[in-house]
């Protein structure tokens, strides 16, 4: 089983660019974290002071977001970015979920 999570990253005011920055430069053990806790299809998307991203996560959210949670480099990325993102210090890193209201489901599928 596999779930979709889509999520509102609020960055402070003129933070935009720092943001970029950060996560063009992101820590390997970072990377390897959000690998190893099971997220799939990861992308993030920014317009001004909003953060917008999306991920697959294997085998479910929940259970993703679990496993991210026990890795140290999480925290430290969190409290490294708290003067970027607003609430980077609450929960899932300040992470705001976006339910899912549709979704295209092709015929030939298996979703």
């Amino acid at each position: 089983m596999m779930e979709r999570l889509c999520f509102l990253i609020h960055l402070f005011e003129d933070a935009g660019s720092e943001y970029d920055q950060r996560h063009d430069d992101i820590w390997p053990e970072m990377e390897e974290a959000v690998a190893a806790a099971g997220f799939r299809n990861y992308s993030l998307f920014r317009l001004g002071e909003l953060a917008v991203g999306y991920a697959e996560c294997e085998p479910d959210i929940e259970t993703v977001l679990e496993k991210m949670a026990a890795f140290d480099v999480e925290h430290k990325w969190n409290a490294s970015l708290i003067h970027v993102i607003k609430n980077a210090a609450g929960e899932n890193g300040g992470l705001i979920n976006v339910p899912e209201v549709w979704h295209l489901k092709m015929k030939n599928s298996k979703e």
